[in-house]
Formats: structure tokens, sequence, C-alpha cells
């Protein structure tokens, strides 16, 4: 739980530091959470694991039309044009954790992603 927990404060972090990067430009970047969506990601989950997760998967997650509107209201929403570096969540904008907005954190993650993807100095534009 701990690596997915891990890879999410990521995505934020890298989103907000795209985001700063982007400042001035008409290009944005927020992230955003779908919430808990009923997709095939449990196919192969072991019986005993459906008796666990049978009622929560059934009655509190979303189908994939619910779980996509976050995604959408944040590309199509007027009310939110220009907004860029924050959170979303259920269509609406939440704040983080104070991690979130770590400057020292955020260019980590950004560094150390640009040398995982071997990215060159030519092929940054920002």
């Amino acid at each position: 739980m701990i690596n997915y927990s891990n890879s999410k404060l990521c995505n934020i972090l890298m989103s907000n530091e795209l985001a700063e990067k982007l400042k001035g430009t008409n290009v944005i970047s927020n992230s955003l959470h779908p919430g808990a969506i009923r997709t095939q990601v449990l196919r192969n989950i072991q019986w005993y694991g459906w008796l666990v997760m049978w009622l929560p998967y059934t009655f509190f997650f979303k189908d994939c039309k619910e779980g996509a509107q976050t995604t959408i209201h944040c590309a199509v929403c007027e009310k939110i044009e220009g907004v860029s570096g924050k959170y979303f969540q259920d269509c609406r904008e939440y704040s983080t954790t104070s991690v979130t907005m770590n400057q020292v954190l955020r260019e980590k993650v950004w560094n150390e992603s640009v040398k995982l993807v071997n990215l060159q100095k030519n092929e940054i534009h920002y």
C-alpha cells in the first residue's frame, strides 16, 4: 500500500512541478483523484478476496462513466480555465498536504524522472 501511496504522491508532485515550469504559458497541469472505480483490475483476485471486496466494490465504487467525470470536468469546465497546479476530486478543487507543495521534493522527483526516462537537454522545452 505504501508503494501505491508514494506513486500517487509523485503524480501530484510531478503535476505541481510541471505547473510551475509552465507558468506564463497557456498550458496547465492539474492532478486529480477519479475515485475508486469498478474496473477489471480485480479480475484475478482469489475468492476469499472477493468476500472482503464484494460489498465496497458493489456499492461504493463508481462505474467507469462516473469515474471519468472529474477528468472531463478538468478538461472542459470554463470556471477553472487557466487554473494550474491544483488537485481535484469529485469535480471540485481539494487542498492537499503541504508535502505536495514542497519545492525541494518536487524538484527531486522531477529530476529523478528526467534521469529515469533518459530525457536529453534538447528534448526539454518549457
